[in-house]
């Protein structure tokens, strides 16, 4: 019932839910969150925005594999309605499946939708790093590092990559260069 003992509608009770699943979400009730918008999928099972909520709380749980399915699902939904946000989760989730590929994929359909967003390029170079695609990850913590020069954990990335790639002038270069940025951040001290 709703105020002064009037039904709620459909359409209200979905509002409501969200509402609720989505305060739940940020106070970390996962379960509670996650009960919400099964009842909104119960009513509105087309509903692409909550199966993505629902991929975030399966996340936050750590059912990424669940989380993937909701992202998924989303997509299926509305496949022109993915944004940066929404490929950036999926990456994330693929990336704790430790499935670097597909993760890069939709770090790169993030970047495609907002290429000013660019805190996730060291996150795509270290999966590349991990697929020992070395001089692509290079190329991204170059993009990382332009955006942000002073910072040095992403010049310690990129050293890393650059012995990978048996870069050692360069990546000793960039070693004094991470000294000279952050004296306190022992990236730079660990190639010399």
């Amino acid at each position: 019932m709703g105020l002064f003992g009037k039904k709620k509608t459909d359409k209200e009770k979905v509002e409501e839910w969200i509402n609720w699943g989505i305060i739940d979400i940020q106070k970390k009730k996962y379960a509670m969150a996650l009960h919400w918008f099964n009842e909104v999928t119960g009513i509105e099972p087309r509903n692409a925005l909550v199966w993505y909520y629902k991929g975030l709380v399966y996340d936050g749980m750590g059912g990424y594999e669940d989380a993937l399915d909701c992202y998924e699902k989303s997509f299926e939904i509305e496949p022109n309605n993915f944004n940066f946000e929404k490929w950036s989760n999926k990456g994330f989730a693929l990336l704790k499946l430790k499935r670097y590929g597909e993760a890069i994929y939709c770090f790169d359909e993030a970047i495609r939708c907002n290429s000013k967003e660019l805190w996730i390029l060291p996150i795509k170079g270290k999966a590349l790093v991990v697929l020992e695609r070395y001089e692509e990850a290079v190329d991204c913590f170059d993009k990382a590092i332009k955006s942000e020069p002073e910072n040095s954990e992403y010049l310690g990335y990129k050293i890393e990559a650059l012995i990978e790639l048996k870069r050692y002038e360069e990546a000793m270069k960039l070693s004094d260069e991470t000294i000279k940025l952050d004296s306190g951040d022992p990236s730079g001290l660990l190639y010399k």
